[in-house]
């Protein structure tokens, strides 16, 4: 091999590397939304919850404009996080906790009685993030007592 098609097939090795690094730090430079709920039982009867968590496992910041519950038609009613302009912040690695209680995973709307079957959560740029098992613990806390 001549020497110029060494130093041009490492050029190209570095450039194929340096366009990876690149992509790589590109896409993890960005918000990421990790969502659960978790059921808990209280110590007295009535006192179950719901128990969302929110944390943001990105390197940018990430705002939260609402909650909302879906039942099985479609229709979902939500509330803001802090107002409908301000909404929720969340920074590198921040946590955010709400609790759902039984009374509270239905909503009256003008046009029909919303029963949530599922929770979700939308960004700022209207982005929907499911909230992992909320389909399971809505039910589990429907069934107690």
């Amino acid at each position: 091999m001549v020497t110029s098609d060494i130093i041009a097939s490492l050029a190209l090795v570095v450039s194929v590397l340096s366009a990876g690094v690149t992509f790589y730090f590109h896409f993890r430079d960005r918000p990421e939304l990790l969502l659960k709920s978790t059921f808990t039982s209280g110590y007295d009867p009535g006192t179950e919850r719901i128990v969302i968590s929110i944390v943001n496992a990105g390197r940018r910041p990430a705002i939260l404009r609402m909650w909302a519950g879906v039942d099985a038609a479609g229709h979902w009613v939500g509330s803001y996080f802090g107002g409908e302009r301000a909404g929720l912040r969340l920074g590198e690695s921040e946590h955010f906790e709400f609790s759902l209680s039984k009374h509270e995973l239905w909503a009256s709307t003008p046009d029909a009685e919303v029963k949530f079957l599922d929770i979700w959560v939308e960004d700022s740029l209207g982005k929907r993030h499911q909230v992992k098992d909320s389909k399971i613990n809505i039910a589990r806390l429907r069934d107690a007592n």
